[in-house]
């Protein structure tokens, strides 16, 4: 029996060039899924500070307004002459008022320690707590969104609200 041959264009399958597209293609795809992927961990990331950050917040306002004595006597300032406190000048408290009971002076100390303990937790996480009028106080943190580092460069993220306090 004689061997037969085809012709080359007559050949069914792929080429080479065909191949090379096809890989080329599929590449394209991949690298796109991977970057919508990576952005959508960045976005997590940035809302899981934000939803933190708004967290931290609430449970100061919710220790101030427990402490109404506490805000009334500014004791929130911790001795700030200029009517604002931040987290970096609040230093350890030796009295726990977990354990024991404290006066409202020792409470506000503690709240802020346990605020600024908080706030720290957050990528470098700052926070600032002002007296706008009396039984009201501005709260800010903010912290570095670094999540969006590859995509583009790091920036800073506040979240504020205003506390108010009924005397």
């Amino acid at each position: 029996m004689p061997h037969k041959t085809i012709p080359i264009h007559a050949q069914p399958g792929f080429s080479l060039i065909e191949l090379l597209v096809a890989v080329i293609v599929l590449s394209v795809g991949l690298l796109g899924a991977t970057a919508l992927q990576t952005s959508t961990l960045a976005s997590n990331q940035t809302n899981y500070h934000k939803a933190e950050a708004l967290r931290i917040l609430a449970d100061l306002s919710e220790r101030m307004r427990a402490n109404v004595p506490g805000v009334k006597a500014s004791a929130y300032l911790n001795g700030s002459s200029n009517g604002s406190i931040a987290t970096e000048s609040l230093t350890d408290n030796p009295t726990d008022c977990t354990r024991q009971s404290c006066t409202s002076t020792q409470l506000a100390t503690h709240d802020l320690l346990t605020w600024a303990a908080a706030v720290r937790t957050l990528p470098q996480g700052t926070g600032t707590l002002t007296k706008q009028t009396e039984g009201s106080y501005l709260v800010t943190i903010s912290w570095t969104d670094s999540s969006w580092q590859q995509l583009a460069n790091a920036r800073s993220a506040t979240v504020s609200t205003t506390i108010q306090v009924q005397p």
